[in-house]
């Protein structure tokens, strides 16, 4: 009977031990999104790039609540999930875009290369920082999402110097203490967001796939238009979570003339509950 037991326990081991190479591969394959968003944006096929930045963003949608389940790291201690997630999420969530931003004239000549090296700086930094989500799953200053920013910007195709205003704006997002949502993970409102983030998911493969193949192009003016709905949900949640709080960051602001001053206030503000 103890034979059995140990005999059983070994054989789930390995299945731990197979299911979790299995997931840190498929959280791998996001290097291959990665390879091919850029080979297409060098191609020109900017849409298929999107393709790929999309099964990249489907994968690290998912392998993180599979790896919780799984335990992974009690299988696998010696490898670091969170690094490898880091890595990748980098690459296809910011050094992609940013050399979307300088190669499709996105942007005024003059900043084509100055705005995506400052997004990839502030960026790095930002994934460098323990403090940049809290306890409740917020992210503390704009979430390094420049994929997504830049689709919006491919899709809605306004002028360069609009597009440097809004990119400007959201850099300056990034280093304010107010709170934005984790897609999956904050507990506030987590089923309508949930719901929400299916849905915009949904939408914006619809959207890039009736660009790139022109199938059912007679749906794109509704899919365009539910797709910038779900949008708004984000924009007004957070506004609703930080509200209150833009006259504490007025405050805020007025002390950045000393480090110390501008550390503490952020912090402060941070630690609020909401």
């Amino acid at each position: 009977m103890y034979n059995n037991f140990i005999r059983k326990k070994l054989n789930l081991f390995r299945q731990n031990i197979f299911f979790s190479w299995a997931l840190h591969l498929l959280t791998s394959f996001g290097i291959i999104c990665s390879f091919f968003a850029l080979k297409n944006t060098i191609d020109g096929e900017i849409f298929k790039a999107f393709m790929w930045l999309g099964l990249g963003l489907f994968i690290d949608s998912i392998d993180g609540t599979i790896a919780r389940f799984l335990k992974v790291n009690e299988s696998l201690p010696h490898i670091d999930g969170h690094m490898l997630d880091s890595i990748i999420d980098y690459i296809n969530y910011i050094f992609v875009p940013a050399f979307m931003l300088h190669y499709f004239g996105i942007l005024p000549e003059i900043l084509d290369i100055i705005i995506p090296a400052i997004i990839m700086v502030t960026s790095v930094i930002s994934y460098s920082n323990k403090n940049t989500k809290t306890d409740e799953n917020y992210y503390i200053g704009f979430p390094a999402i420049w994929n997504v920013v830049v689709l919006y910007l491919v899709i809605l195709n306004y002028d360069s110097l609009i597009n440097t205003g809004v990119l400007i704006f959201l850099i300056i997002l990034k280093i304010l203490p107010l709170r934005f949502v984790h897609p999956f993970r904050t507990e506030k409102f987590r089923k309508l967001t949930l719901v929400m983030s299916f849905s915009w998911f949904v939408f914006t493969s619809l959207i890039v796939i009736i660009r790139e193949h022109s199938y059912f192009s007679g749906y794109y003016e509704y899919c365009l238009s539910v797709w910038l709905l779900l949008s708004f949900y984000y924009i007004f949640l957070t506004l609703f979570l930080n509200s209150g709080k833009f006259a504490q960051i007025y405050k805020c602001g007025i002390k950045l003339y000393t480090t110390n001053k501008a550390l503490s206030c952020k912090s402060n503000l941070s630690a609020e509950k909401i």
